[in-house]
């Protein structure tokens, strides 16, 4: 607090004072309300992107699309694996 105050050229209680009125308007002013507002917008959004997805790809949720989504790369890699499998085999039969 000691910088700070050297730095805005104000005293080290007025510091104090700046710092708890800012604590105390997160925990029940303005800016409080302003994170809720927020918050329900972001929620509103996450719900529309759902729906979305739901509308253009006919999944039930978001969850059974990444879901689908996971199982086909799964099974992508577990191709490539076999195929990398199958030319390390090979090279060691030339090898020998």
């Amino acid at each position: 607090m000691v910088a700070v105050a050297r730095e805005q050229g104000i005293t080290i209680e007025r510091v104090r004072q700046t710092k708890e009125k800012g604590l105390r308007r997160l925990r029940i002013g303005k800016a409080k309300r302003e994170l809720l507002e927020k918050f329900d917008i972001v929620e509103a959004g996450a719900y529309r992107n759902s729906m979305n997805k739901f509308n253009e790809h006919g999944f039930t949720s978001t969850i059974e699309c990444i879901a689908l989504r996971r199982a086909e790369l799964q099974a992508e890699y577990e191709k490539h694996k076999r195929q990398v499998e199958f030319m390390l085999e090979q090279r060691k039969r030339k090898c020998l």
